[in-house]
Formats: C-alpha cells, sequence, structure tokens
C-alpha cells in the first residue's frame, strides 16, 4: 500500500489556474464536492483562530477618563477621625490611607507600612512605616503624623465612637519611621484596626481639638490617598460636587484620571439627575426609586458591603445570656422577610438555618421548653417571670422597621419587646456609657462598642450599585475601599485592552 508521502508526491495539489478553470467550467458532483470542502476548512480554521485568540490574550487595565457618581448627602467631615456619614466615610477612604488595607479576598496586608512585627504575646504591634510615603501637599509622612492620628482618636472633646476603645492602647514613636502599639490584652483583628486613615500633624496640630469640627481643614484634606482634592463647588455654603482627581504618587495609581462626585439631598433629586445624564453611576438609589429611571440602557449590579445590622447586648442583660436561647431565635427569626421589607431584597441574610428556612413558632416553642421555657396565655416566661426585651435603636426608617419587624416575629413566641429611638447623638452617646442593655447597629465599624457582644447577626447589605450606558462603556467598577473589603468609594478598572501573552506585562495583567 503506497505511504501517504508518497501519495502527495504523486498527487501534486492543484495550482491557482487549476481551480480557475474548474470553476469556470460546468457545475459537476467534483466542482460542489470542493466547494464544500474548502467551505469546511476556511469555517475549522476561523473557529481554531477564535478558540487561540480567547487562550493567547489577557486583560490588561486601560488608564485615564473620568466618571461622575452621585451620593445622598453633602460631606461634613473629609477627615478619618470625625468621618461618620457614607458620605464622609467613602470620600475619606478614597483621600486617605492607613498602615493596613484588605486585599481583593479580604487578606489584611500592610498599605502605608512597609510591615509589622507581632510579639509572642499578641499584646505588642511594631509597625515600620515606608519611607516613600508623601502626603498630597508634598510632605513626608512619618511616625509623628500616626502618632498624632491615633492620640486624637482618643481625644475625648472629639467625641469619637471608638474613643474608649485606642484610650486603653499606649502608642509610642521608636523612630521616625517606626511605631509600637501597646495593647492591654492580645486582639487577633487589631491589624483590621489600623486602616484609619492617617492625618498630616503639621497641618492639624495648630488647630485645637475643640474646633476640630468647624476646621476648613475638614472640607480640604490632604491625606496620601489615591485621589486628591481638585476642586469643590457650593451652593449656600453646601458642597454640591467635588472633583477628585489621581494621586500620581502613589504606588497603586487609580485607572481614571478624575472622579466626580456630586452630592443630592434625596432620592428624588438623585434619579432626576440620573434621567438627566448627569451622573454615570450611584450606590445611593433605593429599589423603588431605580424603577424609576427612565435610561433603558440602565444596568444594576448588587455589590457585597460588611455593613452588617445586628442585636448586641450588654453582658448584664439577662434574657439572651444563654447560647442555646439564641440559636433558638436565630434560627426563628425570619432574617430574609427582614431583607425583603426594609432593604427591598438587597442583603445576605446571617447565620440561616439549614435548608434556608426559619423555625415555625411551634417549633420554636417546643426547644425553648427543655430550657425552662412556658407559653402561658399568651406570653412566653421563665419561672413564671415574663421576657421582656426593651431594645434601643438609632431613630431612622429603617432601623425602626427592623426593630417592628423583630418585635412581631418575636410576639408570635410570647416575647415582649419594647422599642426606644433616639436620634443620632443621642444614641451614640447612650451606646459608648453602655445605658441601652439592647442595640441594634447597623455598622460596617470592625469594632464592637465597648461594653456589648453581638448575639443575633440579621444580615449583611447589598448594595444595588446603578449604571448608565456611559459608566458601563468606560469602566468596570470592582468596589474594595482602602480601608474596608468592600464599599462603593474604591478603585475603578477603566475597561480594558486585550493583548497577546507575551506582550502582557505580567504586573498589570488582570482577568476582569
Amino acid at each position: 500500500m503506497a505511504s501517504f508521502s508518497s501519495f502527495i508526491k504523486t498527487n501534486k495539489y492543484p495550482s491557482r489556474d487549476t481551480f480557475i478553470k474548474l470553476f469556470e467550467g460546468p457545475f459537476s458532483w467534483y466542482t460542489a464536492t470542493l466547494s464544500v470542502l474548502i467551505a469546511v476548512t476556511i469555517g475549522s480554521a476561523y473557529l481554531l483562530l477564535i478558540n487561540l485568540n480567547d487562550k493567547l490574550l489577557v486583560t490588561v487595565p486601560a488608564r485615564g477618563g473620568s466618571l461622575t457618581e452621585g451620593v445622598i448627602g453633602a460631606p461634613h467631615f473629609i477627615n478619618p477621625v470625625l468621618a461618620a456619614t457614607q458620605t464622609d466615610v467613602g470620600l475619606t477612604r478614597l483621600v486617605y490611607a492607613g498602615l493596613t488595607k484588605h486585599t481583593d479576598d479580604g487578606t489584611m496586608v500592610p498599605d502605608m507600612a512597609e510591615g509589622y512585627t507581632i510579639s509572642p504575646d499578641g499584646k505588642n504591634y511594631e509597625v515600620r512605616l515606608k519611607k516613600t510615603i508623601y502626603f498630597h501637599n508634598k510632605t513626608a509622612m512619618t511616625a509623628s503624623d500616626v502618632l498624632y492620628t491615633y492620640e486624637m482618636l482618643k481625644d475625648e472633646t472629639l467625641d469619637v465612637s471608638n474613643a474608649t476603645y485606642w484610650q486603653s492602647i499606649q502608642i509610642e514613636e521608636i523612630d521616625p519611621y517606626t511605631v509600637l502599639f501597646r495593647l492591654p490584652q492580645a486582639d487577633p483583628t487589631f491589624l483590621s484596626k489600623l486602616t484609619i486613615g492617617i492625618l498630616p500633624k503639621a497641618v492639624w496640630e495648630p488647630i485645637a481639638p475643640a474646633d476640630f469640627r468647624t476646621a476648613a481643614a475638614n472640607l480640604a484634606p490632604v491625606g496620601t490617598g489615591a485621589f486628591m482634592v481638585d476642586a469643590i463647588s457650593y451652593e449656600n455654603n453646601i458642597p454640591t460636587e467635588i472633583i477628585l482627581k489621581d494621586n500620581p504618587h502613589v504606588e497603586e495609581k487609580p485607572y481614571l484620571d478624575e472622579l466626580h462626585i456630586a452630592f443630592f439631598a434625596n432620592q428624588e433629586d438623585l434619579a432626576q439627575a440620573f434621567n438627566d445624564g448627569s451622573i454615570d453611576f450611584t450606590a445611593s438609589l433605593l429599589p423603588a426609586y431605580i424603577e424609576k429611571i427612565s435610561d433603558t440602557n440602565l444596568s444594576t449590579k448588587r455589590i457585597e458591603t460588611t455593613t452588617t445590622i445586628a442585636l448586641l447586648r450588654t453582658r448584664s442583660e439577662p434574657n439572651l445570656d444563654n447560647a442555646s436561647v439564641v440559636g433558638i431565635l436565630n434560627h426563628f427569626i425570619d432574617k430574609n422577610d427582614i431583607i425583603a421589607t426594609v432593604e427591598h431584597g438587597y442583603g445576605t441574610a446571617l447565620n440561616v438555618p439549614q435548608g434556608g428556612l426559619p423555625l415555625s413558632s411551634d417549633d420554636a416553642l417546643s426547644q425553648l421548653k427543655p430550657l425552662g421555657y412556658v407559653l402561658e396565655n399568651g406570653i412566653l416566661k421563665k419561672r413564671g417571670v415574663p421576657v421582656r426585651l426593651t431594645i434601643a435603636i438609632e431613630n431612622s426608617e429603617s432601623m425602626l422597621e427592623t426593630a417592628h419587624l423583630l418585635q412581631r416575629t418575636l410576639g408570635t413566641i410570647g416575647i415582649g419587646v419594647s422599642i426606644q429611638a433616639f436620634d443620632q447623638g443621642a444614641f451614640q452617646t447612650g451606646v459608648r456609657s453602655g445605658e441601652y442593655q439592647l442595640i441594634i447597629t447597623n455598622s460596617s465599624d470592625t469594632i464592637t462598642p465597648p461594653g456589648y457582644q453581638s448575639v443575633i447577626q440579621l444580615y449583611t447589605k447589598t448594595l444595588p450599585y446603578v449604571l448608565n450606558a456611559r459608566a458601563i462603556g468606560i469602566a468596570e467598577t470592582i468596589p474594595i475601599a482602602a480601608a474596608e473589603r468592600y464599599d462603593h468609594s474604591t478603585k475603578w478598572y477603566v475597561y480594558t485592552e486585550k493583548l497577546w501573552t507575551w506582550f502582557a506585562p505580567k504586573e498589570t495583567s488582570k482577568e476582569k
């Protein structure tokens, strides 16, 4: 039998003239067969090239451009020590940077710090600073700036929510680029608390603590973050827009050249601005208002956050000191119902029972009975004493809704719930003093208020992130904030260019 090579030698490929003559002549079965073979060959080669293209190309972030974000509420304190509102906290994380930060996967790594050493007993943290960090005003960041920032967190005149925690920690400047934190007891989460932005001592030290909240520097921040303030527009002395430009001196330079942030007083104005095309994206619109936007090219993403809604107790609260009781209530409360009602479905329930369905009232009562609880005339009692809870909350629509849903749910098994609502200032003061035995918190803070412990975690919030066609075309948002793993005000990765693998710089390659 002749070999394939001998066949090729004796049967040459048809020449170009042969092909031309073939198709000029009368149409035959031979011509049809050859035409099909040629089409199949071309199609197969095309599919092979597409597959090869997908395997050999990588995604590399492109740079440049600007976008406008819309948020609810104007900033007052772009200051890591004073920031409390979502607007202030978001801007602070863009303009300032801390000693540590979370990576995309939640790992804690140095940021402004070069590294750190932890003592064997976990009480001492020696933090070494990078010697190449500069504030936006081009002055070097040193240990004195770090020490000053954390000492201001301790200052009682500033009414900082975490003051008590920091007052228990001794902070020393070992040398211009080394700081030592001495903790009263080991805290495995301490590195996550060092994400607080660093203030420039030279700017803030001349300002007395009593004048901190009224200082003009609160709206003219000087940090070390990825963005720096370029301009602020005002109307009746209230900021209406802030323009941030990229900080060319940071190691991780933002991909956007500019980020414009427009401030609105209410949901209606924000939705109208979206319809007018004056903003490109927002994470502040409630679902009910997203439905009113007329833009048909709208894209809505769900972004997980670290904001956790939870019920906290003091150690003196008597009704929820039993872990078994807490476990039963955790599985009895319909957390998904709270998410549906309060957050319009934007949230993730925590500590739900296997299968996802909450316990029925009968099942909850049957599990409580061996623990000494009895339902008498619609009232749950233990040793004849009615079980009653008093929950303190901040007076906001979402907190009131959450508290009333808990009141209704627990009432079905005979637990009486009273609700006390306070304005923000009074509530925070009461929390710091330990005045309330039970509170519902709505916070992404990594520090639990002193004297409290979490007993029932309800859910984490999910942000509805809305983008118009321009934002979708220019940038892909990756919400990884400088100080929190997930937050809406963050880094931006502009939509990418495709490069052949062997030309793509490894340090800049990033899969979408």
